[in-house]
């Protein structure tokens, strides 16, 4: 029996409930009204041939902490934080202490980067992205 792996892939890629990471992440900024590339590399802290990767690149994925920037960027809820993760592959673990943290900050809308930097640095842990001074 031969299965037909390219209509498979492709069902499941246009199935509405499947969006990419991009698409997901196109969502979450035209929501907030801002879905110009420069926007969201300044407000997102993320780096522009990253930017570049994701929108160009379907199969693309970033880093952990590329998304968690996105996340943290863009203000979503603990639930639009962890779909964001998970279409990247990851997860935020509930025995991993930077996880935790980040789960914390999520839940309990801390979303600028510089505390969310000094509450990792206070738990010996490494900080995420680069912040200007």
């Amino acid at each position: 029996m031969k299965i037909e792996l390219n209509n498979e892939v492709k069902k499941l890629r246009n199935s509405p409930k499947n969006i990419s990471l991009f698409q997901f992440i196109v969502k979450v900024a035209r929501r907030e009204n801002d879905f110009k590339s420069s926007i969201i590399i300044e407000r997102c802290h993320i780096n522009k041939s990253t930017f570049s990767k994701m929108k160009c690149d379907e199969e693309y994925i970033p880093s952990k902490d590329t998304l968690l920037l996105i996340a943290l960027g863009y203000k979503l809820n603990l639930d639009e934080a962890e779909t964001l993760l998970n279409k990247g592959g990851y997860s935020l673990m509930t025995n991993r202490s930077r996880d935790i943290l980040f789960r914390l900050a999520f839940s309990r809308k801390i979303y600028d980067l510089n505390k969310v930097n000094m509450i990792l640095i206070e738990n010996h842990l490494k900080k995420i992205g680069s912040v200007a001074s």
